[in-house]
């Protein structure tokens, strides 16, 4: 009983900032109040115009550009850690990306505004695909281990180079795996947001930034409603993601039974 009364307040705490994003975007106030609800579609007329089109094409590319790079650097490191799990230069690949989620975005933020400046899009590729490298690595290492050694053999008895077992065999054998190592990077991406404000100036808008500025100088909320848009669309994504790993992970058991 106790442990579902936990669960339940639980869930509440956490759950409540989006119910109240959600009530404030249909209201026509610019006051972040629950109170005289009126139904008001203001917020999301303002999400098409102005800066906010803009700024999310710009998070939609950086955060493609993002997933891509992240999985194009995080594949070869995890098929290697997973087929060589005794080699040091495995577990120097580990404490990378165990160093990567480890260090505050803060601290990334300041090195590469000093090493690149204002208004650098390489920098803030390679900023966002760091964040999202650990993320991407750690999903496919765990999809890569759960393949049979022999499939490996068997296509490097055929002739195979480890990028076309990489590319052809393991990858394709992992596609949940792939597919959240994807979605997680993209979303690191999408909501990042410190790195923004250091190292892009006023030509650069992203939409974390220009919700943090709008929120900051202005009685706007066309952040709530656009968060009322799109976190419903991630978050079934994230979801059913997560269920297709997990029937991925419970077929074997059951083969086995």
């Amino acid at each position: 009983m106790w442990g579902g009364v936990l669960a339940g307040a639980m869930a509440t705490v956490l759950t409540a900032p989006a119910i109240v994003v959600l009530i404030v975007a249909f209201r026509g106030s610019p006051f972040l109040s629950v109170s005289g609800f009126h139904l008001s579609l203001r917020w999301f007329r303002g999400a098409v115009t102005g800066q906010w089109p803009t700024a999310i094409m710009t998070s939609l590319i950086l955060g493609a550009a993002t997933t891509l790079l992240a999985i194009a650097c995080a594949a070869p490191a995890a098929f290697y850690r997973a087929y060589n799990k005794g080699n040091p230069l495995g577990f120097l690949v580990d404490l990378g990306a165990l160093g990567l989620l480890l260090v505050p975005p803060i601290s990334l933020a300041v090195g590469y505004f000093r090493a690149y400046g204002e208004n650098s899009w390489l920098a803030l590729l390679i900023g966002h695909t760091s964040l999202a490298f650990p993320f991407s690595y750690f999903s496919l290492l765990n999809g890569f281990r759960r393949l049979d050694p022999e499939l490996q053999d068997a296509a490097a008895l055929l002739g195979s180079s480890p990028w076309a077992i990489l590319v052809r065999v393991a990858m394709p054998a992992s596609k949940q795996f792939v597919a959240l190592g994807l979605a997680l990077a993209f979303l690191v991406s999408w909501d990042e947001s410190v790195l923004s404000l250091f190292i892009t100036g006023p030509q650069v808008e992203t939409l974390p930034k220009l919700i943090w500025e709008t929120m900051q100088r202005e009685r706007d909320l066309t952040a709530a409603a656009i968060n009322c848009i799109f976190s419903p669309v991630l978050t079934y994504s994230i979801l059913t993601l997560s269920w297709v790993v997990s029937s991925h992970q419970e077929s074997p058991a059951k083969t086995a039974r």
